[in-house]
């Protein structure tokens, strides 16, 4: 097949500022006025589009890769706090754990809120400063 063969002709109607512009560079560089048009929609076409989706797919790469990050900062952050509080939970279940007395019921009800608070309070000062009581674990073991 010559290429030639694979043209294909086409009536397309320009509007006249376009013709003009188009005869003007056909006068200029001495090709035919159908030949300007045609490179001219070939370079307007096919170059455009090509660059036109690949910056687009970049923009959405860009956008979903920050998401992502977005996303694995959180799911870090949370298994961060989850190691440390079930650490804390353990720790105190087995260091600060009385028998109840069962006349003593409602003060071991306030005592065990109280302790929740300050076992909440610590997990945040220890993420917060970069301490984790699973560092005193490793100097245990």
């Amino acid at each position: 097949m010559t290429h030639r063969q694979r043209k294909l002709q086409k009536t397309v109607r320009f509007e006249t500022d376009v013709v003009r512009a188009a005869e003007q560079r056909s006068r200029r560089i001495g090709l035919p006025c159908a030949v300007v048009l045609a490179n001219a929609a070939r370079e307007s076409l096919l170059s455009h589009s090509d660059t036109s989706v690949q910056s687009e797919m970049q923009e959405f790469r860009k956008l979903v890769l920050s998401r992502l990050n977005t996303h694995e900062q959180v799911l870090g952050r949370d298994i961060a706090l989850i190691c440390e509080l079930l650490a804390l939970s353990v720790r105190t279940y087995l260091n600060h754990t009385p028998e109840l007395v069962p006349g003593d019921r409602d003060a071991a009800s306030m005592s065990g809120r109280l302790r929740f608070k300050r076992l909440i309070a610590l997990a945040r000062r220890n993420l917060h400063d970069g301490v984790s009581i699973l560092d005193d674990a490793e100097i245990d073991a």
